[in-house]
């Protein structure tokens, strides 16, 4: 968890992540829905930002995320590569 900016540094490792930032207002209101995105092996956020377009230049439509869990590729067939590949 905690906050995350979208340049990478040596504290703010998001790589093989899934991202949630908060919506605002629909968060305040209903505090489990937000906007999700995914990072690759170098930590570069993807997200959905609009109708058949999917950002993938680090930055997330509604924000920095706020959360982040981190997947454990260890156990992923074809591992790094089959990450990145997929996302």
């Amino acid at each position: 968890g905690g906050s995350h900016n979208s340049n990478k540094n040596d504290n703010d490792d998001l790589s093989f992540c899934v991202l949630w930032s908060p919506l605002p207002v629909i968060t305040w209101i209903i505090p489990f829905i937000g906007h999700l995105g995914i990072a690759n092996s170098e930590g570069i956020a993807s997200d959905f930002q609009g109708p058949y377009y999917v950002g993938d230049q680090g930055r997330m439509a509604f924000g920095a995320p706020t959360r982040a869990l981190k997947i454990d590729t260890g156990t992923l067939p074809g591992g790094i590569e089959r990450w990145d590949e997929a996302i």
